[in-house]
């Protein structure tokens, strides 16, 4: 005798009591409704499968169209009210990244030894973090509105904020979408079925395309920081803001300083530059490896915001 054919599954995913539960939770709720009664929860729902009250409700049938409805209405609602709950925190989330990167940025300091012009700060990494956690374009809105909040605070960093604000940028941007494309190679497929077998649930990237990425982005952004530093940042400052002392000869003069007076632990440096004849050789000295450190630090630390914030944000 020929086997008949079974109906379809209305749940055929794997997680079949789960959704069959909740099938019945909704067609309760909605006859519930329908008769002005209160809402009856998922407890009282199962007191009630126990008594026999639900039984009538066939789950290997057709519910009618009015049923369908309301059942896909509330999938509907369910999903838009996550969608606003995530953007709502990617908004706060933003917001906090802004006023962390300020304060970092108005406590920027200068290493012993070093010349003026040459300051540390870790602002890049708040950036970093936004980028990662939200997008690449909220990583850039950050940038932008925390240097124009310090031009409120500080509005002779005029040349200092135009320098970092291309700098930043395009370490935000290449350590961004170089995440996106790293994700894309072989060596995360099996990173990628993890996360689709949910044991990486709310993360986007793997710390290896991120790592790989920042570490990719810092070196770009420091040999481009040599570029700033001779057609941005320099001349801006040979031009508006001579009258403050911030001429060719002052500033030559303070990376001769600061190289006079470094440790003896720092004699290979001297073993390789004897004598500090030109600024070029006081950007080799001081303004590379000291870029390329700290944007080396705010990968670090933004890739540890990362891990933290973004299951936390992304969090049903």
């Amino acid at each position: 005798m020929a086997r008949q054919p079974q109906p379809p599954r209305r749940y055929p995913s794997q997680n079949q009591h789960k959704h069959a539960q909740s099938a019945e939770m909704r067609y309760y709720q909605y006859l519930s409704k329908e008769n002005n009664e209160n809402i009856v929860y998922d407890d009282e729902v199962e007191k009630l499968q126990r008594k026999g009250s639900l039984n009538s409700l066939s789950f290997n049938g057709e519910l009618s169209d009015e049923e369908n409805a309301f059942i896909i209405l509330g999938d509907e609602d369910a999903k838009a009210d996550k969608n606003t709950s995530g953007l709502r925190k990617k908004i706060v989330f933003s917001v906090i990244c802004i006023i962390i990167s300020l304060l970092l940025n108005i406590g920027k300091f200068t290493i012993p030894n070093t010349p003026a012009l040459v300051q540390m700060e870790f602002s890049a990494f708040p950036e970093l973090a936004a980028t990662l956690v939200v997008n690449p374009l909220a990583g850039c809105l950050v940038v932008l509105i925390k240097n124009l909040l310090y031009y409120f605070v500080s509005p002779n960093a005029v040349a200092s904020i135009l320098n970092k604000i291309i700098l930043d940028i395009l370490f935000v941007l290449i350590a961004g979408y170089g995440s996106k494309l790293l994700m894309k190679t072989k060596g995360n497929k099996r990173w990628l079925k993890n996360r689709e077998d949910n044991k990486f649930p709310y993360r986007e990237y793997s710390f290896v395309s991120v790592f790989a990425s920042g570490v990719i982005s810092t070196g770009i952004t420091t040999v481009a920081s040599v570029f700033t530093l001779k057609y941005v940042l320099l001349p801006v400052l040979y031009r508006y803001f001579s009258d403050k002392g911030f001429t060719p000869e002052n500033i030559f003069k303070s990376y001769q300083i600061a190289y006079e007076g470094l440790p003896k632990a720092a004699s290979f440096i001297k073993s390789i530059f004897p004598i500090m004849d030109s600024l070029k050789t006081g950007v080799i000295v001081y303004n590379i490896p000291l870029t390329l450190l700290k944007y080396f630090i705010c990968t670090v630390l933004a890739i540890l915001t990362y891990f933290l914030a973004n299951s936390i944000i992304n969090k049903e």
